[in-house]
């Protein structure tokens, strides 16, 4: 896996990741293991691990999930997707609340499609 492993942490420093989010290597071995295998957060750990990385502790992953879901993140996330694309402004849209995409869908929002319009909102890039 460390051919894919490294071309994919090369995307995510070409596409501005790493700049955004402050070179915290925990947000990048979520991000990367959730490539290779979209999972929990508890089995994103089994998938560091199988990439030959010493994975963070589960309680580091938890703890460090608040501050990925703020909305200076995102929009540092976006703006960096909207420089590698050279995309103007609004031209990107992001979930209303990412945190829904993290840990699973709301009470009341099952039943709802997460994909619908009203659900995402375009950002200033």
């Amino acid at each position: 896996m460390g051919y894919l492993w490294d071309a994919l942490g090369h995307a995510y420093q070409l596409l501005g990741f790493e700049e955004a989010a402050g070179g915290d290597e925990v947000f990048r071995l979520l991000v990367l293991a959730r490539i290779v295998e979209p999972t929990s957060k508890l089995d994103s750990l089994r998938v560091v691990e199988e990439a030959g990385f010493d994975p963070p502790a589960y309680a580091t992953f938890k703890r460090r999930l608040p501050a990925f879901a703020k909305e200076s993140l995102r929009q540092k996330l976006a703006a960096a997707c909207a420089r590698t694309a050279d995309l103007g402004p609004a031209s990107l849209v992001w979930p209303a609340d990412p945190r829904q995409h993290l840990h699973g869908q709301q009470q009341s929002d099952l039943g709802r499609d997460s994909w619908a319009p009203d659900r995402w909102h375009p950002l200033d890039g």
